[in-house]
């Protein structure tokens, strides 16, 4: 591979030096045609353009082998060494928002085990309430971890914001929607409620993560998702992230 690119580089440079070659005889014929030979100074003109026109292209391409392609070269390297290391971290794929991870429904309805973690918002559970009942339908074990209204967590932000709204009330919708009919059972349905401000949420099963980071500012606006693949180096730090918080987390029974 390096002989071969060696040798294109060679034949680039030959290339050039050929141009130039052309370019400097075609001037000087026009010379010739003009002192020596009578009537053809339309020849001679012609000789001395073409002869130019070979000149400035063998200049330009010298210039971008020399001063651009360098340029080029660190450009293409920087972008193939970010890829894979982007490739060895574990991200397969990235979404502008959260709210579009429809392609991913079957995923979550035929994992063996799925953990999602979360707030109290209910816009995530109602918008895929077909995935719980799924899930139920065949037996699958689904767990979801929700804020304890209770906890430090909930504490510091209604401490910080107190336009936090009425939190026990949300879970409980939350826990009912999980685990009654005609979505929910609470035979394969674990809950748990954890005491801390989530740094991220989540959906993890044994294949993918999809992480799903918070914004530290008020107000709405969508929330980018990175899926990230098992036997990776940053789905093995958040699963095991997520499995310590649930051991810290209370079963809500």
């Amino acid at each position: 591979m390096k002989k071969k690119s060696h040798l294109l580089h060679l034949l680039y440079q030959k290339n050039t030096l050929i141009l130039g070659i052309i370019g400097l005889v075609l001037i000087v014929l026009s010379f010739l045609f003009k002192g020596h030979i009578e009537k053809e100074e339309f020849i001679a003109q012609i000789l001395a353009e073409t002869g130019g026109l070979f000149l400035v292209v063998g200049v330009l391409h010298w210039m971008f082998d020399y001063n651009m392609r360098e340029e080029m070269l660190r450009d293409i390297s920087y972008n193939v060494l970010s890829n894979e290391r982007i490739r060895q971290c574990g991200i397969i794929d990235c979404y502008d928002n959260s709210l579009e991870l429809k392609d991913h429904l079957e995923h979550w309805k035929k994992a063996e085990h799925l953990i999602i973690g979360a707030h109290y918002a209910e816009g995530f559970f109602s918008n895929y309430v077909e995935i719980f009942q799924n899930r139920c339908q065949h037996q699958r074990q689904t767990t979801v971890l929700l804020s304890n209204p209770e906890g430090s967590g909930i504490k510091y932000l209604k401490e910080i914001d107190p336009e936090v709204p009425n939190v026990a009330e949300r879970v409980q919708r939350i826990t009912k929607l999980l685990t009654e009919p005609p979505y929910g059972c609470p035979k394969n349905m674990h809950i748990y409620l954890h005491p801390v401000v989530l740094r991220y949420l989540f959906v993890a099963s044994d294949q993918c993560i999809w992480f799903i980071p918070m914004l530290n500012s008020k107000g709405r606006s969508p929330i980018p998702t990175l899926q990230i693949r098992a036997d990776s180096s940053l789905y093995n730090i958040f699963y095991q992230d997520i499995q310590r918080l649930i051991e810290q987390s209370e079963l809500n029974s």
